[in-house]
């Protein structure tokens, strides 16, 4: 059973800095009892990620290579089971608590999950729990996170033969447990290393081990479970349809109901990161997570990242940049496979709205036959317009009136502000980067024998890094001048390879180092970039800010 792993000890998720975490986690465990008066079942984890090539085509339906890096969302989780009196009545609702260790900053939120009653007024799966696009508020990320579980319970209960026997929580009755939570997280919001999609998971983790979903055994278990323990594991299958790949899409469409259109390599690399290795990351024509391991040479690979101070935050700037980004490829793949005489193709026609990608036209093959577009241009860049498209002109190649299409690429879901849509510059960046993440992962994965293989090694990650970089200012428009001028900063001070990482417009860069040139290049970008904005910093770099990574685990659920 592929699930999320149990974890006793805290170096099963770290490599340095273990007594930093264990006052961290031993400070959130105080903290939830002073708050809560009553110790935590267990704390859910959940890593950011850094994306190391690859960025704005997971949504393109290509892959990507990114790696979980330590920082991490931390959840602190019990639960009251419904009890006896309240399962034998469907009127009866249950309170969810959420705090964050820095309440100043996030305000404590209650809320209640309807009664079975209540839900059954509701058709199709029920909304447990109402969530905003329109209010920006931190809880709404757990409350994805929570409805996600749920929904994936219903899911599992419908897919059970109806002989099997049902938990009560998979039970058409079901009464949801009470859950108390703390949160704790260190990942830098706005920053593009996917603290948002870290603290979904790690709410959905957190659900799903409250209600019993995820077996709390691991293979190192102490003789003498603790009283939290599940008495009564899932069975087998129940299992099965609740393994890390069900969580982890689950995870990815629950956060778009805060109103982003992702398209799921953070929730991935979060949910299913393997130790010590990048993952290359399948979307298309299923999810699948392959790690591959960092070359192992001297001097090491070293990955650094560092903050450009310039907040990016997608839900804000979804309708002018991220939710923009994704309505134009998408409509750059419907005039694609018009142009090719493909769109007609039933794989086309009747693939659901996030599936009518760049990745399912390549994957059709083409025909001659004349269409609209042909009849009009000559060639694939001509008829995708270097100058961009109207909503008319898109209307009129694909003989489909302008409402009608955003319902097809979901507008009324992630609404855009917009009235030309530069689809063929999308699409050239979507190509060319899709070429680079297979590119790296066959790097990574040829061993270099000698000094000279090894510096070539480095000299063609971070080629296809600086490449990467530049195709995300020039033809993704994703970059900023902070980010541009960064990574002209990282380059000069000895990294091979630089680039965003993240969404763009903001947040950090990554930068392929040597690890014998990291403390120069650390010194040399801090003295060059954030103490030229802030002459009061002192000499040494803020680790907030700009620090080294490795590969980090995936998430975990850590038994207090």
């Amino acid at each position: 059973m592929d699930t999320v792993p149990i974890v006793d000890s805290l170096d099963q998720i770290y490599t340095d800095g273990l007594l930093d975490q264990a006052q961290r986690y031993d400070q959130l465990a105080q903290g939830f009892e002073a708050l809560y008066g009553q110790p935590p079942a267990l704390i859910a984890r959940a890593p950011g990620r850094v994306n190391l090539i690859g960025e704005h085509v997971d949504y393109c339906g290509f892959p990507v290579f990114p790696m979980a890096i330590e920082r991490d969302c931390l959840i602190a989780v019990a639960w009251e089971p419904a009890s006896a009196e309240a399962r034998t009545t469907t009127t009866t609702t249950t309170t969810v608590r959420l705090s964050h260790v820095h309440s100043d900053q996030y305000p404590a939120c209650v809320f209640t999950h309807p009664s079975p009653a209540e839900l059954a007024r509701h058709p199709g799966v029920p909304a447990v729990v109402d969530i905003s696009a329109n209010r920006l508020t931190w809880s709404n990320y757990f409350k994805c996170g929570y409805r996600g579980a749920h929904e994936l319970m219903a899911q599992t209960a419908a897919e059970l033969p109806a002989s099997a026997a049902k938990p009560p929580y998979l039970s058409s009755h079901h009464h949801p447990s009470g859950l108390n939570c703390l949160m704790n997280g260190n990942i830098p919001t706005g920053a593009g290393l996917s603290s948002s999609s870290a603290f979904v998971s790690c709410a959905a983790i957190a659900t799903m081990a409250a209600h019993e979903l995820l077996p709390l055994t691991s293979g190192n278990a102490n003789p003498s479970p603790p009283a939290y323990t599940i008495t009564t594991p899932p069975s087998a299958s129940v299992q099965r349809n609740l393994d890390r790949t069900r969580l982890t899409e689950i995870a990815i469409s629950s956060e778009r109901y805060v109103g982003v259109n992702s398209g799921g390599m953070d929730q991935t690399c979060s949910i299913m990161s393997q130790p010590n290795s990048a993952s290359f990351i399948e979307f298309y024509p299923r999810l699948r997570a392959t790690p591959v391991a960092v070359p192992r040479v001297q001097p090491a690979l070293t990955f650094v990242i560092a903050n450009s101070g310039v907040t990016s935050d997608k839900l804000v700037t979804a309708p002018v940049c991220y939710n923009l980004r994704v309505v134009e490829t998408r409509l750059g793949a419907l005039l694609l496979a018009r142009y090719l005489g493909i769109d007609q193709r039933p794989a086309l026609a009747q693939a659901p709205p996030n599936n009518r990608h760049f990745k399912l036209v390549m994957d059709e093959p083409s025909t001659t036959t004349t269409t609209t577009a042909t009849a009009t241009t000559t060639s694939p860049s001509q008829s995708l317009r270097e100058t961009g498209w109207t909503r008319t002109q898109i209307s009129q190649v694909l003989d489909t009136p302008w409402p009608q299409l955003e319902r097809q690429i979901e507008v009324d879901r992630f609404p855009i502000h917009a009235e030309v849509f530069h689809v063929y510059r999308r699409a050239h960046h979507v190509f060319s980067e899709a070429l680079r993440v297979v590119q790296f992962r066959q790097i990574c994965q040829q061993a270099p024998l000698s000094a000279t293989a090894v510096d070539h090694l480095f000299q063609k990650l971070g080629q296809l890094m600086n490449d990467s970089q530049t195709s995300c200012r020039d033809w993704f428009d994703c970059s900023c001048p902070e980010l541009d001028e960064l990574t002209y900063i990282c380059r000069a001070a000895g990294a091979v390879g630089s680039r965003l990482t993240g969404a763009g417009w903001g947040g950090c860069t990554v930068s392929l180092v040597p690890s014998d040139r990291v403390d120069h290049f650390l010194r040399t970008v801090h003295r060059e970039y954030y103490q030229v904005r802030n002459p009061a910093l002192g000499d040494e770099p803020n680790q907030s800010d700009l620090f080294a990574t490795q590969p980090g685990r995936g998430a975990v659920i850590y038994r207090v």
